[in-house]
C-alpha cells in the first residue's frame, strides 16, 4: 500500500507577497530553499485554490513560484484557476483582437470609434 500523502491548500493570495511568504513559512509541506526555489516535503502535495494575482505588489513573484512548483512536481501540485486568474487570461486576447480588428474594447460600445 502506498504511503498516504499530506496535502496543503491555500487560496486568494491575490499578489500579496507577505501573505504568500507567511504561508510558506508556516507550511508543513512547502519550503523555500536558500536559492529561492520552492520544494515539497516527501509524501506531500499542494493545491492552490485560485486568485493568485490582482491586489498585491507581488503578482509576478507569486505566479513564478506557483509555476515553478507545478513544473517541478507535476503529479503533486494542482493549480485551480480562480475568477481573478481567469479574468487575466482574456486580457492578451482582447488586446490582440483590438489590434487585429481595429476595435476599442475598453470604451463603452456607445462611445467606440474605429482605431486607425
Amino acid at each position: 500500500m502506498a504511503a498516504s500523502r499530506v496535502w496543503s491548500y491555500v487560496t486568494d493570495v491575490e499578489g500579496n507577497v507577505n501573505y504568500w511568504n507567511n504561508f510558506i513559512n508556516i507550511s508543513r509541506v512547502v519550503n523555500r530553499e536558500e536559492d529561492g526555489r520552492l520544494t515539497l516535503k516527501e509524501n506531500s502535495g499542494f493545491i492552490f485554490g485560485g486568485d493568485s494575482v490582482d491586489k498585491g505588489n507581488g503578482d509576478i513573484r507569486v505566479v513564478r513560484d506557483l509555476l515553478q512548483l507545478q513544473r517541478d512536481y507535476p503529479d503533486r501540485v494542482h493549480l485551480i484557476i480562480g475568477n481573478r486568474d481567469a479574468n487575466k487570461l482574456r486580457f492578451s486576447s482582447e488586446l490582440e483582437n483590438e489590434k487585429t480588428l481595429g476595435i476599442d474594447y475598453w470604451t463603452p460600445p456607445a462611445k467606440r470609434t474605429t482605431l486607425q
